[in-house]
């Protein structure tokens, strides 16, 4: 341990230290492992951490359940992992303005708990029901609830904050229709928690819909999907999902609604004149939540995939991936309304040429492709952003302006930020 970041955990005389090696080994990343290992019980004494981190030259990494520490590039050297997970209370929730106020270390799961006893529910579906709300939101963390709700970009009002100088700032507001100001909620969102500790975050909740009908049909290639995509982008459908699902040599289309029991016999006659019937389920909101049961990625042996690009070149992505990537992709799957398409793959079968042979049809088509967890080739890394240049002048003048010292660490980010 270096001697500026000894004395001042010795200065830091609170309850949650953990300097023993097995519980700091349990906060490594990728073979990197704090000095020590602190769980703040209060927004003062995160604020007091980082004041201290500061002046000491120490650095930070924050932890909420660890689920999102594989994303982005190799970590520079760090000090210590600040757990934010005993900031897990509710500070305000109104059911009737749809809006509730927590910890950044709250899980998904316990937040649904609470939101569903009143018939509400958050509309993210994350693969990781265990993740913070702050590792969520610090990754911007979506799925399949994307095309129906969109992402934390829609889905977070406002909260709270503690800068790399100590400094606790409120953002945004807790109405849905707060518009007023600067919207730096969207700074932390999905900055890999490089600008900020976020210790609150005020959540847009919605009405769990009474019944959900899903249609499902298979397809045999990816340009099937374009008569699909237009048909329902004309719809005014409530959508909950609308995705393309590639898995053991099968793919198909899945289109998920959501309404109160009075609209059902309205939206059923509408999907079913537009699709078959024998492929419309109808499903109670718990029998719907069993039958999208998510699995996690298999770190050790798989590596995630992400395309962007416009919505008119979802099937272009799909059909490189499918026709000519020369690896093996273990699952495939696309939310075409947003132009993403994410890609599990199998780290052995991946190359260096593979990736960037994936990124220039991207950008072929005005996108780019991102890699998660990616291999190492030849000791170096797998670049996981895939930004131009120009664009990273702007991420490097918010990590100036929010933390010049560099207290959080380093490396993961937009070009190594």
């Amino acid at each position: 341990m270096r001697d500026d970041t000894r004395a001042l955990i010795e200065n830091f005389q609170h309850k949650h230290i953990y300097l023993d090696q097995e519980t700091c080994n349990k906060f490594s990343v990728k073979n990197k492992s704090p000095f020590a290992v602190i769980e703040p019980e209060n927004v003062d004494q995160i604020a007091e951490l980082l004041a201290e981190c500061r002046n000491s030259g120490s650095t930070v990494n924050i932890w909420g359940n660890g689920q999102h520490q594989i994303l982005g590039n190799p970590l520079d050297r760090y000090d210590i992992t600040l757990s934010t997970r005993l900031l897990n209370s509710v500070t305000e929730f109104e059911p009737d303005n749809l809006t509730i106020s927590v910890g950044s270390g709250m899980t998904y799961n316990e937040l649904q708990r609470i939101v569903g006893e009143k018939g509400l529910f958050l509309p993210i579906n994350p693969d990781a029901g265990d993740a913070t709300l702050g590792g969520l939101v610090s990754a911007n963390h979506y799925s399949s609830w994307i095309e129906g709700y969109g992402t934390f970009r829609d889905l977070v009002l406002g909260g709270r904050a503690v800068l790399a100088d100590g400094s606790k700032i409120r953002f945004g507001g807790k109405t849905v229709k707060n518009v007023a100001g600067y919207d730096m909620a969207k700074l932390f969102i999905g900055a890999m928690g490089t600008l900020g500790v976020v210790t609150e975050l005020t959540l847009k909740l919605s009405p769990i819909p009474e019944i959900v009908l899903v249609v499902e049909m298979d397809i045999n290639s990816p340009k099937d999907l374009l008569p699909v995509q237009k048909l329902v982008n004309t719809s005014a459908l409530p959508l909950l999902a609308f995705n393309c699902v590639e898995k053991e040599g099968k793919a198909s289309i899945v289109i998920e609604c959501g309404c109160i029991s009075d609209e059902k016999a309205f939206y059923q006659k509408k999907l079913e004149a537009m699709f078959s019937t024998e492929k419309l389920k109808v499903l109670s909101w718990d029998e719907y939540l069993q039958s999208i049961q998510p699995t996690k990625l298999d770190i050790e042996k798989e590596a995630l995939l992400k395309s962007i690009v416009p919505v008119s070149k979802v099937a272009d992505v799909l059909e490189q991936l499918h026709n000519d990537a020369g690896f093996s992709a273990q699952q495939i799957e696309s939310y075409p309304g947003k132009g993403i398409v994410l890609a599990r793959i199998d780290k052995n079968s991946f190359t260096l040429e593979t990736l960037q042979e994936l990124r220039n049809h991207a950008h072929n088509l005005e996108g780019k492709f991102l890699c998660f967890n990616g291999p190492d080739f030849a000791e170096k890394p797998c670049d996981a952003w895939d930004v131009k240049p120009d664009q990273t002048i702007w991420h490097r003048k918010l990590k100036q302006e929010f933390d010049p010292q560099g207290v959080f660490v380093g490396g993961r980010f937009i070009d190594g930020i």
